[in-house]
Parts: C-alpha cells; sequence; structure tokens
C-alpha cells in the first residue's frame, strides 16, 4: 500500500474577521479544493478540503487581504448600505438611495450632449 502524500494545507486567516468573503481564493485553487461556506452568521468563508489540497499556495497568493491590497491607501473610508433587499446591487444599494435623495424629480440634460 503507497504512503499518502503530506500535504500543509495552506491557513488562508488566524481570525474569521480578517476574510472578506471574496472567493478568489476559491477561484484560484487550481484542484477545486477549497468551496465558500455561509457559516451561522451569514458571512461566507472559505472551506479547505485537505484530502483535495495540493498545498501550493495559490489561494495565499490570491488573497487580496494577505498580500495587503489597499494597505498604503489613505482614508477616509465610508461604508453605507440601502434598505430591503440590496442583493442584486454592486453599491448595496447606496447608488439608488443617494439618486432618490439627490434628485427626487430625476436627472435632465440641459443641452443635448455631443
Amino acid at each position: 500500500m503507497a504512503n499518502a502524500k503530506e500535504v500543509n494545507v495552506p491557513v488562508l486567516f488566524d481570525d474569521p474577521s480578517k476574510c472578506c468573503g471574496c472567493g478568489s481564493c476559491a477561484a484560484r485553487c487550481p484542484r477545486g479544493a477549497i468551496t465558500m461556506t455561509e457559516g451561522t452568521d451569514g458571512f461566507v468563508l472559505p472551506n479547505i478540503d485537505a484530502e483535495a489540497c495540493a498545498g501550493c499556495g495559490a489561494c495565499v497568493s490570491a488573497c487580496g487581504l494577505n498580500r495587503r491590497v489597499g494597505a498604503l491607501s489613505e482614508g477616509p473610508f465610508f461604508a453605507a448600505a440601502g434598505k430591503g433587499d440590496v442583493s442584486a446591487s454592486a453599491s448595496g444599494g447606496v447608488f439608488a438611495a443617494l439618486a432618490a435623495a439627490s434628485s427626487p424629480a430625476g436627472c435632465a440634460a440641459d443641452s443635448p450632449s455631443p
């Protein structure tokens, strides 16, 4: 019987709050060893299948948080969300709320654009 190969399964984060749930790690995995699973709190986090994992580290290199993407960005930063179901909105429903508040009558051009 052949010996099973020892694989060092990558650790993507040490605390679930260090994951944004984007799924880039799962998308990058060449063996499909990572599934995004919704936790009891509603957040989606990666789950690595140790049996399928090759230990290549592609998931770690794909993670923007591990690469500190945005770490050198200067603030201030703001966050907001619209009311109701915003699941189909890329902005979290914020654009529609801002547009309605700033232009209740809609938008119109003064003259046709060239």
